[in-house]
């Protein structure tokens, strides 16, 4: 079937109104605009960063900057959080422009879509693909143990020189395959300036002296979504930053509670996990199902200590490659980050803290805790002149390990 419309005259669909709480990203932004507003050319662009850390909002706010310079523009932002939430929205779409067919049940409305959006009939648009995080909801899984994809959702999106695409995505690899690796736009932490502005702007009147904000940020790393969470909370229970300081210094369970409290922001996704402890759940949920190895790693690192831990005391798969894939696995989730020579992996703080908590979750933290101690034991040297570096190098990791004892 011919997909058929009238040019639509500047079609929004765009969930979400202007976040008025927005700074900084400027570098970003535009970064965004060189890459995606050149003339006769099909752009694809993926905004890559650690859960948490703006992709969403930085997205939104480029949109609503382009659509102030381009007011006939058409705009459509679309989840990628699952194949069926995909669908409805790539029908709603269709269903708002007119395209003949989109509700025909004989014809799959993700073909007449794209087939439609890649015609001269759509007009000048722009389509922002969020959440895209999962390898297997969008470009297929066709392993004979797994259950199959026939096909990713990537199969249904548009190429056309009237248009072009980025997609916000936690995982690098993601956007490696969508953008190349030309494509990416690397999202880094936030500027302490800004981050400083946002967490004001969240916690209202209900503000501390300038070292207890120092050390709030510190402690989050700057991340957004834990800024404005904790924010909110400081303004909704009317507490000052000190006394959010002592409920998150007071325990593990405490700090866990606090970062799972959820909290309204119209410039959000209704159905996105709030709390930090639930957007993180989500990508180790899909890397225990995608690399089983990768999930082991991750659950070793949770029971030591979150900086500068050495290889020497992983035990990677022999498998050369499959070592490879798993810590590049994390490393696009951005979990874990190394050092120049490759040899010292870290963790994001909150990473570790959510990754500890999920394990329990599923009754799994004693059984990694009792791993990492034998594991702990068995690589730590004798004491002597020859090993007081390496020493110096494991006893962080030893320490944190038998904290767990």
């Amino acid at each position: 079937m011919e997909p058929r419309a009238s040019p639509p005259q500047g079609l929004l669909q765009i969930p979400f109104a202007r976040n008025s709480d927005f700074v900084g990203r400027e570098v970003q932004i535009e970064d965004l605009a060189s890459r995606l507003e050149r003339q006769f050319e099909h752009a694809r662009v993926a905004l890559v960063g650690l859960g948490g850390i703006g992709k969403s909002q930085v997205a939104l706010e480029y949109a609503y900057r382009r659509l102030e310079r381009e007011p006939q523009l058409s705009l459509f932002w679309i989840h990628a959080s699952s194949a069926s939430r995909f669908e409805q929205e790539y029908v709603h779409i269709g269903r708002l422009a007119g395209i003949t067919g989109i509700n025909d049940s004989a014809y799959d409305p993700k073909q007449i879509f794209k087939e439609w959006l890649s015609s001269n009939d759509a007009g000048s648009w722009l389509l922002i693909v969020d959440s895209a995080d999962d390898t297997d909801i969008l470009f297929g899984n066709r392993e004979p143990d797994r259950a199959l994809v026939l096909k990713g959702l990537s199969e249904y999106l548009p190429r056309s020189i009237n248009g072009s695409m980025f997609f916000t995505t936690g995982n690098k690899k993601v956007g490696v395959k969508f953008a190349t690796a030309s494509g990416l736009v690397m999202l880094p932490e936030m500027d302490p300036v800004d981050a400083e502005q946002l967490l004001k702007s969240r916690s209202g009147e209900f503000m501390s002296d300038g070292d207890e904000i120092v050390e709030l940020l510190n402690r989050f790393e700057y991340l957004p979504l834990t800024l404005s969470q904790a924010g909110s909370y400081i303004a909704e229970n009317s507490i000052s930053i000190s006394e959010y300081l002592r409920l998150c210094s007071h325990s593990e369970a405490s700090r866990t509670e606090l970062l799972a409290e959820g909290f309204t922001d119209p410039a959000r996704d209704d159905d996105a996990q709030n709390p930090i402890v639930s957007t993180y759940t989500v990508s180790f949920d899909q890397i225990n199902r995608s690399d089983p190895v990768a999930a082991d790693l991750l659950s070793y690192m949770a029971c030591l200590d979150d900086q500068a831990v050495p290889k020497s005391l992983f035990s990677l798969p022999t498998s050369l490659v499959k070592a490879t894939n798993a810590l590049g696995l994390l490393k696009a989730y951005s979990l874990i980050t190394t050092d120049r020579t490759g040899t010292m992996l870290s963790m994001h703080r909150l990473v570790h803290l959510a990754t500890r908590n999920w394990l329990k979750i599923h009754g799994r933290f004693k059984a990694w805790a009792e791993i990492s101690l034998r594991m702990i034991s068995e690589r730590f040297p004798s004491a002597g002149p020859e090993t007081l570096d390496l020493c110096d190098l494991y006893l962080p990791h030893a320490q944190a390990v038998y904290a767990y004892g």
